[in-house]
């Protein structure tokens, strides 16, 4: 395929049938021309020994999955020099009329603190469906709240859920509460 189409860069995973990420980019490397593309590789295997690995057998750069839409963009404005033109969006009317909530480990402290030790625990862990069933049993009138965190989920920012949990924790920024709603 690289021969057909030339392409100026490549994703490439490290993992693939029949010829691993590795091999396909040293054969790649060593056809003429072949230096002119720019190859990056993708892996699940964020461990440093792996980047390593990668950027000692000829790739170019190197993006752990799962991976943010903007990290995508941000690497091929890198590596091709790209510039994006972005079409401003007006917000949908659903969106304009919903409050919005500003999360900090305080906007937190409406839940019980063992609902936010298990929001920490599963964010923690990278369970993104042990989150969003936390997330599920914050009561409705937390609604803005609920909202708030599912965008970050679906954004893959667990890190930040972990990160806020975790600081209302140490903090102990909630209000004693009787109810656990990751129960009910």
């Amino acid at each position: 395929m690289w021969r057909k189409y030339k392409p100026h860069l490549i994703w490439m995973d490290l993992r693939m049938p029949a010829l691993d990420g590795f091999q396909a980019a040293q054969k790649i490397r060593t056809l003429p021309n072949g230096s002119n593309t720019k190859i990056i590789a993708l892996s699940a295997n964020a461990f440093v020994k792996t980047q390593e690995l990668a950027m000692s057998n000829g790739f170019d750069d190197f993006v752990a999955k799962p991976f943010r839409e903007t990290v995508i963009f941000e690497k091929m404005a890198l590596h091709l020099g790209v510039r994006y033109i972005y079409e401003e969006e007006s917000p949908r009317k659903s969106e304009q009329d919903e409050h919005v909530v500003q999360l900090t480990p305080e906007s937190l402290s409406v839940l019980p603190r063992e609902s936010i030790e298990k929001l920490y625990k599963a964010a923690a862990c990278g369970d993104e469906q042990a989150v969003r069933l936390l997330i599920e049993r914050i009561p409705l009138s937390q609604k803005p709240l609920a909202v708030a965190l599912t965008k970050l989920v679906d954004n893959m920012s667990l890190d930040i859920i972990s990160d806020l949990t975790l600081k209302c924790i140490s903090t102990d920024c909630t209000i004693a509460k009787s109810q656990d709603y990751s129960q009910s």
